[in-house]
């Protein structure tokens, strides 16, 4: 009644699109678009007194259900549509502390935090939007392989001194069979043979690992 024009005379009734009785109310989630007509009852000799009122309805869009992304830096960039939750309609634009214009998130080069997914509506529709949270973890570092030469007379070495490149403290390490060693390698007793040094990954980063190969020499 309040979307007609003029001066309407209220005690009238209204029709659906399909000529069926409705009441007063229009509800988007539910009625049919089309023409509602309003129809005032005359006092013979006038007629009855009709109005249309024309109901539009547009679907508001759909960016889905918030959703999360967790990398190692060193992995391959993903898409974040593919992490929002539910059917979300596809044509937004991201927004975040990088810009990703193709909405794909690289962790070697962009920031992690919070990114935002906005699709546009059509009038009388609110925009809408969604987030992926993306967390980035750092891969380990154990170093680069290394070697060392020693005489079975020679004083006991650090294994982790003999890794070159920037290993991380903290790791493991195995002797050649397997099993667990400390980093201290004393050739009098320790056999030859590669040492492996593991250090493990924050996931879903996996552990990264580097050797040292001993070798031992009799006087």
């Amino acid at each position: 009644f309040d979307v007609l024009e003029g001066s309407p005379e209220a005690g009238g009734t209204w029709t659906d699109p399909q000529g069926i009785p409705h009441g007063l109310l229009f509800n988007p989630a539910v009625d049919a678009p089309g023409e509602y007509i309003y129809t005032v009852n005359g006092a013979a000799p006038c007629p009855s007194a009709q109005a249309v009122v024309t109901m539009n309805v547009v679907n508001e869009p759909d960016p889905g259900g918030n959703g999360s992304l967790l990398l190692c830096q060193s992995d391959a960039a993903e898409a974040l549509f593919e992490r929002l939750e539910g059917s979300p309609d596809e044509g937004g634009t991201w927004s975040g502390p990088s810009a990703s214009p193709d909405g794909y998130f690289d962790p070697a080069t962009m920031l992690p935090g919070e990114y935002t997914y906005l699709l546009d509506a059509p009038e009388p529709c609110a925009d809408a939007s969604s987030n992926v949270v993306v967390t980035v973890s750092i891969p380990p570092d154990a170093g680069a392989n290394g070697s060392a030469s020693l005489c079975t007379t020679s004083d006991a070495v650090d294994l982790f001194t003999l890794l070159t490149g920037t290993p991380e403290v903290g790791g493991t390490w195995s002797a050649p069979g397997g099993a667990p060693h400390t980093s201290l390698f004393n050739p009098a007793q320790d056999a030859a043979g590669v040492y492996i040094y593991t250090v493990p990954g924050d996931a879903p980063c996996a552990a990264a690992s580097a050797t040292v190969t001993m070798t031992l020499s009799i006087p």
